[in-house]
C-alpha cells in the first residue's frame, strides 16, 4: 500500500512537471471567442479555434467547448511503462482495463513462479538430499526465459507509447 501512495505521489509531480513545460502559443486576442480561449486555445482572425500543443477537443461531452482537454504526454507515459512497469504507464493515461490486465498478469507470473521454485526446493530436499537438481534447471532456464518475457513486454509497451500507437483513457491521442 506504501507503494501506492509513492506512485500517486509520483504521477501527481509528472503531471505538474508537465504544466510547467507546457509551451504557450503567443497570439493577440483581440476577435477570440471566450470559450475557446478560456481553457487551451486560440482564435484565428478567421474564428477559428486552434488547440494549443498538448490539447485537445473531447467531443464525449454534451455541451462542446474546443480544446478542453489535457492530452497526456507520450514521452513521459512511456517512460513511466518503461521504469515501473507492471501496467503503470497504462494507469497514468487512465487506460485502466489494459493496466489491471497487465498488472495482473504480471504478479500471477511472477506468484506461479515463485510458487514453482518452492516446490522444486521442497522436491529437491525429499528426493535428491539437498542436491539442488529442479532448482538448478528453474532458475538456469526458465527464471531467465520468463524475466526476459516481462521486460520485453515492458519494453515493447513503452516503445508504443512513444510512438502514440496508443490513445488515452478517453480517446484522445497522445501528444
Amino acid at each position: 500500500m506504501k507503494y501506492l501512495y509513492i506512485f500517486i505521489i509520483f504521477v501527481k509531480v509528472i503531471r505538474s512537471f508537465e504544466n510547467s513545460l507546457e509551451k504557450d502559443i503567443l497570439y493577440s486576442p483581440e476577435k477570440c471567442n471566450e470559450l475557446c480561449s478560456q481553457i487551451g486555445g486560440i482564435c484565428t482572425i478567421d474564428s477559428k479555434c486552434i488547440c494549443k500543443q498538448g490539447f485537445s477537443t473531447n467531443f464525449n461531452e454534451e455541451n462542446i467547448i474546443f480544446c478542453n482537454y489535457r492530452q497526456y504526454n507520450r514521452i513521459i507515459t512511456g517512460l513511466i511503462e518503461l521504469f515501473f512497469g507492471f501496467g503503470f504507464g497504462h494507469f497514468y493515461c487512465e487506460r485502466l482495463l489494459y493496466g489491471y490486465l497487465q498488472l495482473s498478469i504480471e504478479f500471477i507470473l511472477c506468484y506461479f513462479m515463485s510458487f514453482l521454485m518452492s516446490v522444486f526446493l521442497v522436491a529437491d530436499d525429499l528426493f535428491h538430499n539437498g542436491n539442488p537438481l529442479y532448482t538448478n534447471i528453474i532458475s538456469n532456464y526458465y527464471f531467465p526465459l520468463f524475466a526476459s518475457f516481462l521486460v520485453l513486454w515492458q519494453i515493447i509497451d513503452s516503445f508504443l507509447f512513444f510512438f502514440c500507437y496508443y490513445k488515452d483513457g478517453n480517446g484522445i491521442n497522445l501528444y
